[in-house]
């Protein structure tokens, strides 16, 4: 079986406010194989997020992927334009942030943001999106499945 992900000494830099950098991620390396899931476990603030990010070739504002290589699907997102990147993400890599309070954007609705992937990488059409997300929500048990999308977070 081939891995899916393939991150090698994955190193992270902030920038402090005297403009060093500091290596807050230091030589991290993991695989996960397709169908199989691996956890981050740590304490508030030892990284896990800061690596999950990096998996879609992201860094978190005064932060940069400073080595190593961060393999998706074959490719490696620390190199990848950042147009390739989009192409690769929703589609190969998502993040689902682990707080519900920065899952979704309040500036929006539920519902433009849960379709929001399958329109971009023209999965579906809108309707379909909606109607799939609207079924999706009474599976969840949500109160008013029809309506709840509306809302905004």
């Amino acid at each position: 079986m081939t891995d899916l992900v393939s991150v090698r000494n994955l190193t992270v830099d902030a920038t402090s406010d005297a403009g060093r950098h500091i290596e807050i991620i230091k030589g991290v390396s993991f695989d996960v194989a397709e169908g199989e899931i691996v956890s981050l476990i740590g304490e508030s603030g030892s990284g896990k997020s800061t690596i999950a990010l990096s998996l879609m070739g992201y860094a978190r504002s005064g932060c940069r992927i400073a080595g190593g290589t961060v393999m998706v699907d074959g490719r490696d997102m620390v190199t990848l334009s950042e147009r390739a990147r989009q192409s690769i993400r929703g589609a190969v890599v998502s993040y689902i942030p682990q707080s519900a309070a920065a899952a979704f954007n309040p500036a929006h609705t539920i519902l433009t943001q849960v379709v929001e992937t399958a329109l971009i990488h023209g999965l579906m059409t809108e309707a379909e999106a909606q109607a799939r997300a609207v079924e999706l929500f009474g599976a969840l048990a949500l109160p008013d499945p029809e309506k709840i999308g509306l809302r905004y977070p």
